[in-house]
């Protein structure tokens, strides 16, 4: 797998809207490596979704000031809220507000791999950002 496929399915299925272009791309190419990518996020997906996916095990409860496009969870517990805002809400799921802000754009996801949060630039919604801590 080149690095390019790994880092889109470790950001997971919010990539997918991004692979609409590569689906529709003439060459054949550019549509194997979309629906590569597409393949695995499912697979990696189906691996994890019957641990996540239970009603009874709601730990905690935000009161957001923003009508969220995209909710995001790391593995260390970091929250991330994007919407149609120029910032992005951050905070701790042991916390009952969002308790900072950062610049962002629409879409944010956090690499189930790594301490990376990846977002679309708040001045530029066209550039990827990847922060790292």
């Amino acid at each position: 797998m080149d690095t390019s496929t790994t880092t889109l399915v470790e950001f997971g299925p919010v990539v997918i809207p991004s692979l609409v272009a590569g689906l529709n791309d003439q060459r054949g190419n550019a549509q194997r490596h979309a629906q590569d990518i597409i393949v695995r996020l499912v697979h990696q997906q189906l691996e994890i979704l019957p641990d996540v996916v239970r009603e009874d095990r709601i730990q905690t409860e935000w009161k957001l000031p923003v009508v969220p496009r995209v909710l995001s969870i790391s593995r260390q517990g970091l929250l991330v809220v994007a919407s149609n805002s120029s910032e992005l809400f951050l905070g701790r799921l042991d916390e009952r507000f969002p308790s900072a802000k950062h610049p962002g754009y629409w879409l944010a996801a956090w690499s189930p791999k790594r301490l990376e949060l990846a977002t679309l630039d708040a001045r530029d919604e066209t550039t990827l950002l990847i922060w790292q801590e």
